[in-house]
């Protein structure tokens, strides 16, 4: 039976008809825009992975003789299309989908310094659906890009390495190969790379500072430079040379060698600044060491003293002699009548031995038997109980009448006895005071995972230096120890601090397998989350420690700084 169809009905009809007619474009072009949007976001995400990787790739090159805008171009083919890639119109398919004309456009700038490269690459995608729309879509082609920024700073490091009695044998060679490695990472040229090298006293190892004139300034021209290394593969030049001049011995005068170290980025900032007229290097300090502080640099009867963080004279200090003290100048502003020289606490401790002195401070040594700086690096011993060069605290009329300070004849420890003072002094010569409670935080830690808190048997009492030291002059020795650990710790804060350059950040390596590494001091001086009492100081640069048990694995901490410091300058 036939069903009659409405006159109404067949008007609905023939109107959805229409509808549907009408829509047809309307509907094609929505399929197009999900089909061709697709497309077009999946080789917006090829041609963003492509650029990102050839700025990564390229920036890590910024700065040397390498054609980065060519390496950087090379790099896009490679990662959107492959070696095989074509460019042009003409050229065919280049890449995902059909796209082609690939086309990148690469700039690269130094600013004093920063060096950037800026890479933007189109390339050309087919429309499939929605080029059958031409009213909607007139074009049968969509261009799509992406852009990305790589910038280097280039780097301003100095290493401050421990080359004591304890590092003898096979960590001493390990240490020279890691410090090797590390100095290979950056860039002669570009990069500024320096050495101090630290025993009981310390030297600036490169650029050769030798003999220093006291007050070290840090507004000077000098510090570390370019001109480091002429190759590295293998690494040779006048840094390479210094660390394989280095021998072993002696104490651990850390808070001198750190010192010294912020005096030569001093320097190298100004050198810098009135060079260029900006200073934007990225200035960081690496200090290996294997052990505890346990030497200080002081002026003992200096009434002012060189504030390297002022760059000025820190007046008004109280000097500290005993009563009966033959000494002439127990108290004096003229630096021809100061005694200069280091304080030490012998023994392996904690504990440690009667505390000895005045010893000739390294960077001052100058006589007529050695008078360079690589006799005193092959010669670590300079200046130390027991040595067949031994020498006074300079100048020498500075201990007119002294009983006990510094040499009084032979080489024997008891020459060397403290009983001139009355009182551990309250600044090293740069300025750094030695007084302070933070010395609770030392953790010494060994190589078997146990550690322990060295200075947890009593309070700091800087009077105990020459009498009331108990069994073997142990209490006098913890107490020199105790200063030189707050000196460390109080030069570290000086450094961090400091806002007359770009920001300086310490990192530290530390070797447990010679009787232990204060890791409680290093985490501190580093600032990391780690340090006691509360984590990282707000405001201050964060750094990084690395605690080394075994000697073989100091050439992978050495490379994994190098890879912290780098890092931060990409």
């Amino acid at each position: 039976m036939k069903i009659p169809v409405s006159p109404r009905r067949l008007r609905q009809r023939g109107s959805v008809m229409i509808m549907f007619t009408l829509s047809l474009p309307v509907l094609l072009g929505l399929i197009g825009i999900a089909v061709d949007g697709t497309i077009l976001y999946v080789v917006e995400a090829k041609i963003s992975a492509a650029v990102d990787g050839a700025a990564l790739g390229a920036g890590r090159l910024l700065g040397t003789n390498a054609n980065t805008t060519e390496i950087a171009g090379e790099f896009i083919k490679a990662n959107f299309c492959g070696y095989e890639c074509n460019t042009g119109s003409s050229g065919g398919p280049t890449g995902v989908w059909g796209s082609y004309n690939l086309t990148p456009t690469i700039n690269f700038t130094n600013n004093l310094g920063t060096y950037t490269i800026t890479i933007n690459a189109t390339v050309q995608v087919p429309l499939l659906f929605l080029r059958t729309v031409p009213k909607l879509v007139p074009q049968t082609v969509a261009t799509v890009g992406a852009n990305a920024t790589a910038t280097r700073r280039a780097v301003r490091t100095i290493m401050v390495l421990d080359r004591s009695g304890s590092m003898t044998g096979t960590p001493f060679t390990w240490m020279q190969s890691g410090a090797e490695s590390f100095a290979a990472n950056f860039l002669p040229g570009t990069d500024e790379v320096g050495l101090v090298m630290l025993e009981g006293s310390a030297n600036v190892g490169y650029p050769t500072t030798y003999p220093l004139v006291y007050p070290v300034k840090g507004n000077v021209s000098g510090g570390p430079d370019t001109n480091f290394n002429t190759s590295s593969d293998p690494p040779t030049g006048p840094l390479s040379t210094a660390l394989a001049n280095m021998a072993a011995g002696g104490g651990t005068g850390t808070a001198e060698a750190l010192s010294l170290a912020y005096v030569e980025l001093q320097q190298a900032h100004t050198r810098d600044l009135a060079a260029n007229g900006v200073d934007s290097m990225l200035n960081s300090i690496l200090l290996f060491t294997d052990g505890v502080p346990d030497s200080i640099a002081v002026s003992p009867n200096a009434t002012q003293v060189w504030n390297i963080n002022t760059n000025s004279w820190l007046t008004g200090i109280t000097t500290h002699f005993a009563s009966g003290s033959g000494c002439t100048y127990k108290s004096t502003s003229n630096l021809a009548d100061t005694m200069m020289g280091t304080i030490i606490a012998f023994g392996s401790g904690p504990p440690w031995d009667t505390p000895y002195g005045l010893f000739l401070l390294g960077g001052y040594y100058n006589s007529s038997s050695n008078t360079s700086l690589s006799d005193w690096e092959a010669s670590p011993s300079n200046g130390q109980v027991g040595s067949g060069d031994q020498v006074q605290s300079n100048p020498t009329a500075a201990l007119a009448g002294c009983n006990s300070l510094g040499k009084n004849g032979g080489n024997s420890a008891s020459n060397y006895t403290l009983s001139d003072l009355s009182q551990i002094p309250d600044y090293t010569i740069y300025g750094v005071s030695t007084g302070g409670t933070n010395y609770q935080y030392s953790t010494l830690n060994l190589s078997n995972g146990t550690s322990s808190s060295p200075y947890s048997a009593g309070s700091y009492n800087s009077s105990q230096i020459n009498s009331n030291c108990g069994s073997n002059g142990s209490t006098c020795g913890t107490n020199v120890a105790i200063a030189a650990w707050n000196a460390v710790d109080n030069v570290g804060t000086m450094i961090r601090s400091q806002t007359a350059m770009n920001q300086i950040t310490i990192y530290s390596i530390g070797y447990s397998g010679d009787g232990g590494v204060d890791a409680g001091l290093l985490n501190r001086l580093a600032n990391t989350p780690q340090a006691q009492p509360s984590g990282t100081v707000s405001g201050q640069s964060v750094g990084q420690y690395v605690q080394v048990d075994s000697a073989d694995g100091l050439a992978s901490a050495f490379q994994l700084i190098a890879s912290y410091i780098l890092h931060l300058s990409h």
